[in-house]
């Protein structure tokens, strides 16, 4: 809790280009085809000059030292997983169900030592060996575990333009949601995937009390952006599904 004056305004986004100039690299060391709604087990294996990097080798950040961000490309199934440390220096191991039949993408989120934050990539197999299309949904309002979310942005979305976003949230009975919990010290995580597949955005709130989401964003890449806010409401973590377009 000590550490929320520090989220006033946190923007992460890497592109194509970021990704081939990191000398970092993960690789998957142990990972079944993915089968549909059945658990496999990950191992991972993320080094830096053939090196593998270990944990005391990274920060912590929002409680953790890896953030991985998982999502299919038709960018429908998004999970937000901590993986855990392997037998040997640079492997990371997790369990991971996936809810379609695709193939996903990870992003590793890190921060070295002494270093910046870097998103590494990496792909696993599906089933389907058919590359599926991004379903591009728009929608501004979703209701998740009997919770109503509504996205607005104070003007559109523009390649490069500086727009301010606030999400409401209400209960099944209309009672506005005024007290979100902390999760991973920060009331909400807000992560978006470009239509490219390559390019990702990674918010928090501006706000210190969890009492509302707004944050500012500005895009670099126009097209269909599939953007999910993460909170914490009653002791259950929730994801909340937007489509939203960059002109």
């Amino acid at each position: 809790m000590k550490n929320f004056s520090l989220f006033a305004l946190i923007i992460l986004l890497i592109s194509q280009m970021a990704f081939a100039k990191t000398d970092f690299t993960l690789t998957a060391q142990a990972s079944p085809e993915l089968i549909e709604n059945k658990s496999s087990a990950v191992t991972l294996f993320l080094s830096q000059q053939g090196k593998g990097i270990g944990e005391n080798q990274l920060q912590t950040v929002h409680t953790e030292k890896i953030h991985a961000l998982i999502i299919d490309p038709t960018l429908t199934d998004y999970q937000h997983i901590h993986p855990s440390v392997g037998k040997k220096t640079g492997e990371y191991i997790f369990d991971f169900t996936p809810h379609t039949q695709n193939a996903y993408r990870i992003w590793f989120d890190i921060t070295p030592v002494n270093g910046k934050q870097e998103y590494i990539i990496v792909d696993l197999k599906g089933s389907n060996k058919i590359n599926p299309e991004v379903i591009k949904k728009l929608n501004s309002e979703t209701i998740v575990d009997g919770y109503h979310f509504k996205l607005t942005f104070d003007q559109p979305l523009t390649v490069g333009g500086h727009a301010m976003g606030h999400v409401d949230i209400s209960d099944e009975n209309g009672k506005p949601v005024t007290q979100l919990e902390p999760i991973m010290e920060a009331f909400a995580h807000i992560v978006a995937f470009n239509e490219d597949y390559k390019t990702i955005l990674h918010i928090h709130p501006m706000g210190q009390d969890g009492s509302k989401i707004d944050f500012h964003i500005m895009p670099t890449e126009k097209g269909f952006v599939k953007l999910f806010v993460q909170v914490k409401i009653s002791g259950k973590e929730i994801f909340a599904p937007f489509g939203v377009m960059v002109i």
